[in-house]
């Protein structure tokens, strides 16, 4: 990566934890920062580039609402179309979020099952290997660097992916459910 590019992620981050440090409170803001950089971590610049900070910041926390709290071995999904006066982001695309404990073939898997059904996949966020350490109430009070070795600490892997924009409910339910049962054979 150029040292422009890597520049232009060091500001794009910069800009994202800025919301949270003004938006969230201090603890909350501290562990979103190093989430941040896991998040966006993998996605090319490229992608990020043309997407509005605020909605890179709401997709974010949106995801980190469901990931901040879960006992180990649970999953937890949301299928949503966000809505800026709802979720405080949008998108044109349906969002899947998945928070999963990490382990192979998840994003394979997932991305299999859009195919069988005709679903475009338009980007896909996963920072596997996200290393955290929870309390007794399954709440993230550490998110560990990047490339840390921590032996005491859970590995989790939280998939963001953008599709094709579903409207109908009952599709939605039905991918819910289909995706639940790929975590759970995959498992």
């Amino acid at each position: 990566m150029s040292v422009r590019q890597e520049e232009n992620r060091k500001k794009l981050f910069d800009d994202i934890i800025a919301l949270a440090e003004k938006k969230l409170p201090k603890e909350q803001a501290a562990l979103l920062e190093e989430f941040t950089r896991h998040y966006y971590a993998s996605v090319a610049l490229d992608d990020l580039a043309f997407r509005h900070i605020s909605d890179l910041f709401g997709a974010i926390v949106s995801h980190w609402e469901i990931i901040y709290q879960r006992e180990p071995g649970q999953t937890h999904l949301r299928i949503y179309n966000p809505e800026l006066e709802k979720d405080g982001w949008q998108s044109t695309h349906t969002i899947i979020e998945i928070a999963h404990d990490d382990m192979p073939f998840l994003v394979d898997s997932i991305q299999n099952e859009l195919n069988r059904r005709g679903i475009t996949t338009h980007i896909i966020f996963h920072a596997g290997g996200v290393k955290v350490k929870r309390d007794a109430e399954h709440k993230i009070v550490q998110v560990f660097p990047m490339g840390s070795n921590k032996k005491d600490c859970l590995s989790e892997a939280p998939i963001f992916i953008e599709i094709d924009r579903q409207t109908d409910p009952v599709v939605i339910e039905d991918l819910k459910k289909s995706i639940m049962h790929i975590l759970h054979d995959v498992e």
